[in-house]
């Protein structure tokens, strides 16, 4: 608190800094609070709460912080924390101040220039994200020599746990600086054949394979007309619940869905809530493929990969990884589905084909199924394994 003073001249004349010899934020936050009382209160957008005490969050900040020092990321260092709003940003922000690192705070609308201007101007040596976030990170990793892990929230490692991926053995800085000067002077050496006089052909790389843009997708349903625009609005909703449902016990996803729907943001009468949250619900009481659709999954899985010579980039709407068999869901939205498999239109098929194709070496002997969620409807539709085979890029 603040000293009493008739005037601000003698307020700042009295005010000293009370600062302890040893103070960290970190533990002042969180390690001096009541272990019993809620740290955290967090509300997803589908209305599902979760909350952390600060006894556990004393605990979830420790092994954090520990698992940073395990893997070379030691007092001074820089760590980006490039994350949504969410219970693993506090985390990580917390778990940096105990273990004396510095944290640098990223947006993630950042694109791929803006996050190698700052994490090469403060030389981070580790960057906490997620898997929406780390294409962008794999796009610069060979640009910031002083990157030295990548940390994301929602991997799995072997063990089941928050998978780090470390790109090297921990360094000292001196090596690390010594191993940056000599990749500089390598990249700036001359190559052999300048002093030959005949340069080679330079390769043509292959065309990026985007399976969501390749060949001419079928027509979306204007927004323009009332029925449609109605079906669009549902549609989009529907897609939204997708990604969140699946990863709630049964029992909880009918009123998560209902609180979700019931925001004024998405200007639904009753009718209109009952409506889209019974037809939601509908698709994980369906037969065979809906199973897709419970248990723990990835959605929006950003996938890369070389398929038929040709590098691919995408996501997965959801991925299902499982022992025996591998699920892969692709989410349509805004089109109205065929009555018939065969009526499909060729570039859906040929997309989880090529999604299929990139997810084959990493899980051989495994069934992959693939299909189609139709928001529009909605209406869940498997698409035969010869017929992703007739499609393979």
């Amino acid at each position: 608190m603040l000293p009493h003073a008739d005037s601000y001249e003698k307020l700042l004349a009295k005010f000293r800094w009370a600062i302890p010899d040893r103070f960290n934020i970190g533990v002042d936050v969180c390690d001096n609070q009541d272990a019993a009382k809620p740290a955290i209160l967090f509300d997803d957008d589908v209305g599902a709460v979760r909350i952390i005490k600060f006894g556990e969050l004393r605990a979830l900040t420790n092994r954090f912080a520990n698992a940073l020092g395990a893997h070379g990321i030691a007092r001074g260092d820089r760590v980006g924390i490039l994350l949504q709003q969410s219970p693993e940003t506090a985390i990580a922000h917390i778990a940096s101040y105990k273990a004396g690192l510095i944290a640098v705070p990223l947006f993630v609308l950042f694109g791929e220039d803006a996050l190698e201007y700052r994490l090469g101007d403060c030389g981070a040596a580790c960057v906490v994200t997620d898997l929406a976030q780390l294409p962008k990170l794999l796009a610069i990793r060979a640009r910031l020599p002083a990157l030295r892990a990548i940390v994301v929230v929602d991997g799995t490692g072997i063990d089941g746990n928050t998978a780090i991926v470390s790109y090297e053995k921990p360094a000292t800085l001196e090596a690390q600086k010594t191993d940056a000067a000599a990749q500089s002077r390598a990249a700036n050496a001359a190559p052999a054949w300048l002093r030959r006089g005949d340069a080679p052909e330079e390769p043509v790389p292959p065309k990026p394979l985007v399976p969501s843009r390749e060949g001419q997708m079928p027509a979306a349903a204007s927004p323009l007309a009332g029925a449609r625009a109605d079906a669009i609005k549902r549609g989009a909703l529907i897609h939204r619940l997708l990604q969140t449902l699946p990863d709630l016990p049964p029992e909880a996803r009918d009123a998560a869905a209902r609180r979700f729907l019931a925001r004024p943001g998405n200007s639904l009468d009753a009718a209109q809530q009952d409506e889209i949250a019974r037809e939601t619900l509908a698709l994980f009481d369906l037969p065979d493929f809906a199973e897709a659709l419970s248990g723990e999954g990835l959605a929006e899985a950003p996938i890369v990969a070389r398929v038929g010579g040709r590098a691919l980039s995408g996501r997965i709407d959801r991925l299902v990884v499982r022992d025996d068999v591998i699920f892969v869901l692709d989410y349509k939205t805004n089109r109205p589905p065929p009555e018939r498999i065969e009526d499909v239109p060729a570039e859906y098929v040929a997309q989880l084909a090529a999604y299929r194709a990139a997810l084959a070496p990493l899980y051989p002997g495994r069934p992959i199924r693939a299909g189609l969620v139709w928001t529009y409807a909605p209406r869940l539709q498997e698409i035969p394994a010869e017929l992703l085979d007739a499609h393979a890029p």
